[in-house]
């Protein structure tokens, strides 16, 4: 396969994942805003977090991914999030390590 081959299958790859994850709408985005807000009034910053915050947000990432949301689509989800509320990204990087699996073993969603 080419080079411009190969951009071509990762743009096409990239447009699906954008499209599926509009099927995640506007109202669990700001769900998750609204409640990454209250864990930011609770806490200062992420290194204070209580084991409940993960735990939420492994229950959370389980029900994306029993409801057939790969690991990228829900990643991308988080990102944008991320981009969009840029006052609690640290908090919503937090949720993006637990899906990526930069985290205690008991609490990852997906297998590296």
């Amino acid at each position: 396969m080419t080079l411009v081959e190969q951009q071509g299958v990762w743009n096409g790859r990239q447009r699906k994942i954008k499209s599926l994850m509009c099927q995640i709408d506007k109202k669990e985005t700001l769900s998750v805003i609204a409640d990454i807000k209250d864990w930011q009034a609770r806490y200062e910053n992420v290194e204070n977090l209580p084991l409940a915050f993960y735990l939420k947000y492994k229950k959370l990432l389980s029900s994306y991914k029993d409801a057939g949301k790969s690991k990228e689509e829900v990643l991308y989800f988080f990102s944008k999030i991320a981009e969009d509320y840029q006052d609690g990204s640290a908090f919503v990087h937090e949720i993006m390590d637990l899906i990526e699996g930069y985290c205690r073993p008991d609490f990852r969603v997906w297998s590296k």
